[in-house]
């Protein structure tokens, strides 16, 4: 009976053939084909979206009954939402345009400039860490090793997993910062060092420290690494918290005993620290038990300025990786010195540049024959120095301004000098020298000569360290010199930029500085009193250039505003 009917279905082509069916097979896709296709659609994601129905569409489908046996409408997914933006400052943070006149802060004016990259050669640097990259056996941490636990089980019949010491960065970095007169000027500069630092993944672990002096003169130690970037406090209370949250720590805590521990102290080797020899003996501890490197901020130019002139210019070398400082090799040791090397303190110095830092790199792991400029210290010698310290010696010093102004012409750079001569236009306020060097100076601006500038002899400090903050002027007479060696346009130029960033602080635009001292200008007189500390310094430009600026110098001169609490204009980024 079957055979008949499956007769009749072939007859009538309603039965397939063998090679029929075989060719259907392998057409129609498998059950782990379509499962592999419903996973990618899955992968790829993407919102399923209707299109708009045509009118002849909506037609059709409003003739369609309810009794279809199937609805082939596809609902769309519901859109995702965008995640929720955090505003970059706190609302109110920052009063709008009609608000700045009625309740200016009593911190002053806030100028708020976006300033190039601190640290010009950041990628320089990142490929300078390179060679630190290599990694060693882990003391501590293991990890399943999958080669020898088959082999393991192939030979011994023991079904157990062997474990390996797993591999990680071959060094951790102890990176000190000393906190000096100057330490502001270098803090951009310093963070973003310590970001490359982190970011290049060149070490297991990274902690920061910052060391100051205390009351006495000795050194304190503090980490900074539970509390973030590298932040020096703004005022005397910001200063006690921070050292109330950070309770002084040992200088024993950086010795690594594993002696795979880094020490890179940042100093500009000015501070009282280095007169008094406290930090000499920090240096040898560490020296003893691990290599240790002075990062020093300024350039090679200016060393003999600063304490590292006690040292003997000598170089070092390694013959193995992560060797102490007792135990490089030292070449160009003086003669009287060579059997007493040992005990004297031996410091590599390098600078934040990408050919420095690379020999240091390639001197901590052993890499050739590399060597790297370094500094031996007479212990003796420097402990007996520091005790000759409090006598009054004869130093004779520059009274007059005029003296003042050879001095600083004679000892440094001419950049610094250009800074020095645009700063005598403006009030002496570090958001206004990054103005300058952006607009002035381009992609030759660097910290450098705005610490040369800051620490000579035409600088000084207004205020006292247990104040709000620092604060800085000229000496006297300092500021008129320089702003006669500057040109007129030179100096009209200084006074249209800064004067332009005070004004759009304030909530209004200006063209020319001029308009900023007009008495009739928008604002409170708060306002007014946050621009005259401006327009005071601006009169002797104005002077000079005679007729109708003279005429409103005369003006401002006239006026006398006393800031509420009897407060400066202070200027912050």
């Amino acid at each position: 009976m079957i055979e008949h009917w499956l007769a009749a279905l072939e007859q009538f082509e309603l039965l397939r053939t063998d090679t029929e069916r075989d060719e259907l097979d392998q057409s129609v896709l498998s059950d782990e084909d379509i499962a592999d296709a419903l996973w990618l659609a899955v992968q790829m994601g993407g919102n399923i979206s209707t299109p708009a129905p045509t009118p002849k569409e909506a037609d059709t489908k409003d003739e369609t009954t309810d009794n279809s046996p199937l609805d082939t409408t596809v609902t769309p997914l519901p859109a995702v939402s965008p995640p929720p933006t955090i505003p970059a400052y706190p609302q109110n943070a920052q009063p709008q345009a009609s608000e700045m006149g009625e309740d200016l802060p009593d911190t002053g004016l806030s100028l708020s400039i976006q300033t190039a990259p601190a640290l010009q050669n950041a990628r320089g640097i990142g490929r300078a860490l390179r060679p630190l990259m290599r990694k060693a056996p882990s003391r501590v941490e293991q990890v399943f090793d999958e080669t020898a636990t088959v082999d393991r089980i192939a030979a011994e019949e023991i079904w157990f997993s062997v474990l390996k010491p797993a591999r990680e960065r071959w060094f951790d970095l102890e990176l000190v910062v000393e906190d000096g007169p100057l330490s502001f000027v270098w803090e951009a500069f310093l963070s973003e060092f310590q970001r490359v630092l982190e970011r290049q993944g060149a070490f297991r672990h990274i902690r920061t420290w910052q060391i100051s002096a205390s009351k006495t003169g000795d050194p304190q130690l503090r980490s900074l690494s539970a509390n973030g970037p590298m932040k020096r406090s703004n005022t005397a209370a910001e200063t006690k918290a921070h050292s109330q949250a950070s309770p002084l720590r040992s200088p024993k805590e950086l010795i690594d005993a594993s002696k795979r521990g880094l020490v890179m102290y940042v100093s500009d080797c000015r501070s009282e620290l280095w007169r008094s020899g406290s930090i000499h003996k920090w240096l040898k501890l560490w020296g003893q038990h691990g290599p240790v490197t002075l990062v020093q901020l300024l350039p090679e130019r200016l060393w003999q300025q600063t304490a590292l002139k006690a040292g003997f210019r000598v170089q070092v070398s390694a013959f193995s990786r992560g060797v102490a400082n007792t135990k490089l090799r030292r070449f160009n040791v003086p003669l009287r010195y060579r059997e007493e090397a040992s005990s004297m303190l031996t410091l590599p110095v390098i600078t934040l540049t990408e050919e420095a830092i690379t020999q240091w790199a390639q001197v901590v792991m052993a890499a050739g024959q590399q060597r790297l400029p370094a500094r031996l210290f007479d212990m003796v010698w420097v402990e007996n120095a520091a005790q000759l310290q409090d006598e009054k010696w004869a130093v004779i010093e520059p009274e007059t301004p005029v003296d003042r102004l050879e001095l600083f012409e004679a000892t440094t750079s001419a950049p610094a000098q250009r800074l020095a001569r645009l700063m005598s236009v403006v009030p002496v306020e570090l958001p206004v020298v990054h103005i300058i060097q952006r607009a002035f100076f381009r992609d030759k601006a660097s910290p450098v000569h705005v610490a040369e500038v800051y620490n000579s002899c035409l600088i000084k400090q207004l205020n006292g360290a247990d104040t709000e903050g620092p604060k800085y002027d000229f000496e006297t007479g300092a500021r008129s010199l320089l702003n006669r060696q500057n040109l007129i346009d030179e100096s009209f130029d200084v006074l249209d930029v800064v004067s332009q960033e005070i004004a759009r602080s304030l909530g209004f635009e200006i063209t020319s500085f001029t308009a900023l001292l007009l008495p009739d200008i928008a604002g409170s007189e708060q306002a007014h009193a946050a621009i005259l500390p401006f327009a005071k310094i601006a009169t002797d430009v104005l002077y000079r250039l005679g007729g109708q600026y003279a005429q409103l110098a005369e003006q401002v001169d006239s006026e006398v505003v006393t800031l509420p609490g009897d407060k400066e204009l202070q200027y912050h980024i």
